[in-house]
């Protein structure tokens, strides 16, 4: 294992392995929710230098801040060997990074299978335009980056959450539990590379910073750097929204950057360790590690509405959509006669108002919720029912008035509140052949009485 044998003041990576609390899991040696075996002979052993290295270790998962959050993106490096499919080693393929023009080795990314995705800076002959003689380690995961089967992962909108042990020492100046080592960072960009989120940057002396760089006016960097030690397991997120980023380490917010309507472009992931080029220490052959990356993205949140303009044949369907800061791909409205639904209409109008009107069967109890969809997957509205009115009631009675040539005809009709017509029809037989002119019932609730003459009999 990386780090052992080396002096408490490294603050090596041995602590990976030592007491932690790891997603509400046990403290104690190896006690995690993965539950990495390490035999006891080699954890007693060990059990005292341990003790003096052990860093911060029990920062456990912290998860988003409140909203309707669906986790989109699990990386939780268990298996031996990098999934190349999800990410690249290295710097978009270039031994130095075009950006800090710090030189970067895909040898120095492993993931021996302990959990843990390691990335560290060591020695090596000098390299890139500088000169440079230490080479550090990167991982992106561009879709864009031109490698063979490299699928790779973007998101627009949503929180991101690494947990992380970084190495640190204490020197004169540092903070209470000392300053992190090299040049660690955390972050995001789009594929053309015209914006930033740094969740976490390890600058300014070994401090964490984080900072944003989206289309503010002269394109300037904001962000902070923070006077707390963040030297051994943290947990570092961002919750970048069209509003702008807040960020949150170990749970709790430390810091925001507003701009309003950021361009949305999805932006790729990049965890990477490089030679410091701050007065931060060099700590050479110690592993950043990184225990998972997360990020949720908000679901649409839909509520739905009662129906209205209930007919014996159709009704309109309603409900509201928030998109939640995330685009929408699809809205919907489910119905049918159970919670099995079975027939759906697109939504119509306004998202503050969405509604679709829809063709049914009279007399029927029917069941219905919005839906609305976005990149997070599908939001579902709370059931509701409606009872369809039964048809217009007409009852026929008896001709009245009859003559060689004509009679009057007679029945009622109960509107049922709706706006109801009439006619007779006639004939010789049940086929019948003819037919009075429309008459208007009105729109009533109870019985009328309604009549008709007809001329033109056979006597």
């Amino acid at each position: 294992m990386e780090g052992q044998g080396r002096s408490e003041a490294r603050m090596g990576p041995m602590a990976s392995w030592g007491v932690r609390t790891n997603r509400g899991g046990m403290a104690g040696i190896g006690a995690n929710s993965r539950a990495r075996q390490f035999s006891a002979v080699l954890a007693l052993s060990f059990l005292t230098a341990m003790a003096l290295m052990v860093v911060n270790v029990a920062a456990s998962m912290a998860g988003p801040p409140p909203g309707n959050w669906s986790l989109t993106f699990d990386e939780e490096f268990n298996s031996a060997g990098l999934n190349t499919s999800m990410w690249t080693p290295g710097w978009q393929r270039n031994e130095v990074s075009e950006i800090s023009e710090r030189c970067v080795s895909p040898q120095f990314v492993s993931q021996p299978g302990d959990g843990y995705l390691h990335l560290s800076v060591q020695q090596t002959l000098p390299c890139g335009p500088r000169g440079l003689q230490e080479t550090g380690a990167a991982v992106e995961s561009n879709h864009g980056d031109g490698v063979a089967g490299h699928v790779g992962y973007s998101y627009s909108y949503g929180y991101v959450e690494w947990r992380v042990y970084l190495p640190g020492q204490a020197n004169t100046g540092c903070p209470s539990g000392g300053c992190i080592g090299n040049w660690p960072a955390l972050w995001t960009l789009p594929e053309s590379h015209s914006s930033e989120i740094d969740v976490m940057e390890g600058l300014e002396k070994g401090l964490a910073c984080y900072h944003f760089l989206p289309p503010f006016t002269g394109n300037e960097q904001h962000g902070a750097c923070l006077a707390n030690s963040y030297v051994g397991w943290h947990t570092f997120g961002a919750d970048w929204e069209p509003s702008g980023v807040t960020y949150y380490y170990d749970g709790t917010a430390v810091g925001a950057e507003q701009s309003s309507g950021n361009s949305p472009s999805p932006e790729y992931l990049v965890m990477d360790v490089l030679p410091s080029r701050t007065t931060a220490p060099k700590l050479l052959n110690q592993a950043v590690l990184v225990d998972y990356v997360h990020v949720y993205q908000q679901l649409p949140i839909v509520t739905t509405g009662a129906a209205t303009g209930k007919q014996p044949l159709q009704a309109t369907l309603n409900g509201t959509v928030n998109p939640n800061g995330t685009p929408l791909s699809n809205c919907h409205f489910d119905y049918g006669t159970s919670t099995s639904y079975g027939s759906s209409a697109p939504c119509s109008g306004p998202e503050s108002g969405e509604r679709a009107t829809v063709s049914l069967t009279p007399g029927t109890t029917y069941h219905f919720r919005i839906v609305a969809t976005n990149s997070s997957g599908p939001a579902y509205g709370n059931d509701e029912t409606f009872t369809t009115p039964g048809p217009v009631d007409a009852v026929t009675g008896a001709a009245t008035s009859v003559q060689e040539e004509q009679a009057t005809l007679n029945g009622t009709v109960n509107p049922r509140g709706y706006d109801a017509k009439y006619h007779f029809q006639y004939g010789t037989s049940t086929s019948y052949t003819s037919s009075t002119s429309e008459g208007d019932a009105g729109a009533g609730s109870s019985p009328e009485p309604e009549n008709a003459t007809i001329t033109g009999l056979q006597p």
